[in-house]
């Protein structure tokens, strides 16, 4: 699958080449063939068609592509080049792409080839390109529902938190009433499922920079530990190591570190012991940092890992609601992973996946994120 030629200022492969004797016009799906260094290439006639630009347009500018991606995606796709420039054979990402730069955006998924490089043959990527979705921003529809959705969530909220106040003022009369009791306990559950349901289809825009993993996973704990001591629990943080930085929006991550710890906590319903350790690991050329949150209690940890992400998760009387999904989507945002391992009868283990970056690290893009 070789493909030769003559460097020069010329993109030295076309849509039908002989050394792979295929017309990527042929193909039914969207395909552009890339040289590394994205100042060349060539695109079938469904790519032309999904990402409505031109070969001599992306040729003429090697940022081209990138400025008709969403400010908040291009760290995602500039690090999945960047990967693959340093000897990765396969790379997939989703990011929003605007042809036409309007405001209307594509949620495309790429998936990227890496030719192996060999003398006398020039290095290139094959790229396929789905359009998963349509999403118009501030227009449309589905802007509208969006917008519907949201100012409900939002006017039930500021109707329970006043119906909340004046239940509050009954709470402090010498004689309480049970259902008084029962109606601030209800009241208090709705709002923070609504809350949650804000969060999950409305979550904030991220705001990803470089930062001290060692130090955030440190305020974290500090942050929870006098909470999790009124419960019995003694929290404690453990790092190997020296960890390199992490490519993060501190806020959320924070609340998905948050929403996990509580989960944990609930595993130990008697008191015990969390443990939370810190490490980097290695797999296939990448740099991991993997932080484990390990639950130990002499009475038993009993969890059934296959339903950490259910909705409206109970433990042992504790209703997660929707935390445990909010947490996932959040760690899948910053491209990471979260399971569940039962060590032993007495311990069980969260363990969180995330890919480090060095301190150099090029995934500062040519055209500034906030364009």
């Amino acid at each position: 699958m070789a493909i030769s030629g003559k460097t020069s200022s010329v993109f030295p492969f076309s849509k039908k080449n002989r050394g792979l004797s295929l017309d990527i016009d042929l193909l039914p799906c969207a395909v552009g063939l890339w040289s590394k260094d994205r100042r060349h290439c060539v695109l079938n006639s469904a790519a032309r068609k999904l990402i409505q630009l031109s070969d001599e347009y992306l040729r003429a500018d090697p940022d081209a592509w990138l400025k008709h991606i969403h400010a908040q995606d291009r760290p995602v796709f500039l690090a999945a080049w960047k990967r693959l420039r340093d000897g990765r054979k396969t790379e997939s990402c989703d990011y929003r792409f605007s042809p036409n730069g309007d405001g209307n955006f594509l949620w495309v998924r790429e998936v990227s080839v890496a030719q192996q490089d060999a003398p006398g043959e020039v290095p290139w990527i094959i790229s396929s390109y789905e359009n998963k979705e349509i999403i118009k921003e501030g227009a449309g529809n589905s802007a509208n529902v969006q917008s519907i959705i949201s100012g409900l969530l939002h006017n039930v909220r500021n109707h329970l938190q006043t119906l909340r106040m004046g239940l509050d003022c009954l709470d402090r009369l010498p004689a309480q009433p049970e259902d008084v009791q029962r109606l601030v306990v209800g009241v208090e559950h709705v709002l923070t499922l609504l809350r949650q349901l804000s969060d999950y289809f409305f979550p904030p825009e991220a705001k990803f920079l470089i930062e001290d993993a060692g130090m955030v996973f440190e305020d974290v704990v500090r942050h929870m530990e006098s909470a999790l001591q009124r419960k019995k629990v003694r929290l404690s943080f453990e790092p190997r190591n020296a960890l390199p930085p992490l490519r993060i929006d501190v806020l959320q991550f924070r609340r998905a570190l948050e929403r996990i710890i509580e989960l944990a906590c609930a595993l130990l319903p008697e008191g015990g012991e969390l443990k939370i350790e810190t490490g980097t690991k290695e797999a296939s050329g990448r740099l991991f940092i993997e932080l484990r949150i390990v639950a130990f209690s002499p009475g038993g940890v009993s969890f059934d890992g296959n339903e950490l992400f259910r909705p409206f998760l109970r433990v042992n009387g504790y209703d997660l609601g929707l935390n445990m999904v909010i947490a996932d989507q959040i760690i899948r945002r910053h491209e990471g992973k979260i399971v569940f391992q039962r060590e032993d009868p007495t311990r069980g283990a969260f363990s969180i996946l995330l890919e480090a970056i060095s301190a150099d690290s090029e995934l500062l893009p040519t055209v500034p994120l906030g364009a």
